[in-house]
């Protein structure tokens, strides 16, 4: 029984403050307006010949990585252990 007479109020209360209007309200003339850039440090667009170039700088670094690599092991993770190949 009590349980019932808390719901009938928690539901009139929430009717009753759904009414409302809001009390505290901003003033949205005193802030600045400042815009927020998404893009702002964005990567420039780039040609496929300097896409190629890093690409390849990339793999000529890699193989130089791994040259000293005795073993590669990769992570582990997602309920698995991880798994070491000898280089």
């Amino acid at each position: 029984m009590a349980r019932k007479r808390f719901g009938l109020v928690a539901v009139a209360a929430i009717a009753a403050l759904s009414g409302m209007p809001v009390l505290a309200s901003e003033d949205r003339s005193s802030r600045p307006s400042v815009q927020f850039d998404w893009f702002a440090n964005a990567a420039r667009p780039i040609s496929n010949a300097e896409a190629i170039a890093r690409t390849r700088a990339a793999i000529i670094k890699a193989r130089g990585l791994a040259r000293g690599a005795s073993w590669v092991c990769s992570p582990a993770g997602s309920g698995k252990k991880a798994t070491c190949y000898r280089g």
